[in-house]
């Protein structure tokens, strides 16, 4: 992928800031206070266990665990 090593070096990330790069795919960018910490992330498996209990809207834990991979697979590149 192409965007990957530009988005990577600070000073081509600086300079093609507000550069669209057409057909270069799209980076999720989630804000961490967005994510669940892991606490929290047990806590709602916890309370999906139970049908009574299951969140039929929203972002499920499957979504928000799979986010929280993704942002900590990018901030170790």
């Amino acid at each position: 992928m192409f965007i990957r090593p530009i988005r990577n070096d600070n000073e081509l990330n600086t300079l093609l800031s507000d550069v669209t790069i057409a057909q270069g795919g799209v980076l999720p960018n989630v804000h961490s206070t967005l994510l669940l910490k892991p606490s929290n992330l047990e806590s709602t498996s916890k309370q999906t266990d139970d049908p009574k209990n299951r969140n039929r809207g929203g972002v499920s834990s499957f979504d928000v665990s799979t986010a929280v991979d993704i942002s900590d697979r990018m901030a170790s590149e």
